[in-house]
């Protein structure tokens, strides 16, 4: 749950989520670039891990020729991971495909930068045992990020993005 001193900044960053499918933040390679942190990466719903470089040109892409897509968000939570830094939670449901997220914001002078997003596909449970640790990395990262008295922002996001790195691990066994 969100903790009620940061109910402001999950009215805030649910504005913004799903990440890049928000046309009033920009649709532009710029746009993007600034939304997101030099340092970020992904890793998609697939399982694989995504460069920024590669998300950007995708997204370039994307808006070359744009689609109109329909998707809802459910199940929205925000969590302080350290100072200035927030982990947003939340599931996608894009008609069948049903997917849980996880992002990670800095509230920067300059806005809001994505450090980090994750997705895992839900409908993809029946799969092979491993691919069940995967499932649930958001409600795992959610509650490390609760328990947490790090201040250092960049020890929790190694903390949380290291967490990613043995759940995909784990499923490429």
């Amino acid at each position: 749950m969100t903790a009620p001193e940061h109910m402001a900044v999950r009215e805030e960053l649910m504005k913004r989520e799903p990440l890049f499918h928000r046309p009033e933040f920009g649709t532009k390679r710029s746009d993007f670039e600034r939304m997101t942190a030099p340092t970020f990466w992904e890793v998609g719903a697939s399982g694989r891990r995504f460069s920024r470089q590669f998300v950007l040109d995708t997204l370039e892409r994307r808006y070359d020729s744009p689609t109109e897509e329909v998707w809802e968000v459910a199940d929205f939570h925000c969590f302080e991971i350290a100072t200035d830094n927030y982990l947003a939670t939340y599931t996608l449901i894009q008609g069948e495909r049903v997917t849980r997220r996880a992002t990670i914001w800095r509230h920067t002078a300059d806005g809001w930068q994505v450090l980090y997003a994750t997705g895992i596909d839900e409908n993809r449970k029946k799969e092979a045992g491993a691919h069940q640790a995967a499932l649930n990395i958001s409600t795992r990262i959610s509650k490390r990020a609760m328990l947490s008295t790090k201040t250092n922002a960049a020890e929790c996001v190694y903390d949380v993005l290291n967490m990613s790195l043995v759940v995909s691990w784990r499923r490429n066994m």
